[in-house]
């Protein structure tokens, strides 16, 4: 498997909603206002890791991206319980997601 080329996809996308959701911090920070989101990380699980992944749950090689969700993640950080709701209100409505 070339897992370059594999996990392209996966850190191109990570990296762009970390740009996107970054952005909408700034845009809290700009009008002054209180911003639900904390900070944000995000990652594309290692190489080892998806490797040790398939081998403990008997995945095939051909089947890893079909049978493995936690390839790429991202973390949101919020500062209070609330501001979750509002982020997953702001994720669900914006056409940018």
């Amino acid at each position: 498997m070339n897992w370059e080329v594999f996990l392209a996809p996966y850190t191109q996308v990570v990296e762009e909603l970390k740009v996107k959701l970054k952005g909408m911090r700034k845009q809290y920070e700009y009008e002054s206002s209180h911003s639900p989101i904390e900070f944000v990380t995000g990652r594309v699980k290692p190489i080892h890791s998806i490797l040790e992944k398939a081998e403990q749950k008997k995945i095939p090689m051909d089947k890893i991206e079909q049978e493995i969700q936690d390839i790429a993640g991202l973390r949101i950080v919020c500062q209070f319980v609330d501001d979750i709701y509002t982020i997953v209100d702001l994720i669900k409505n914006s056409k940018r997601f």
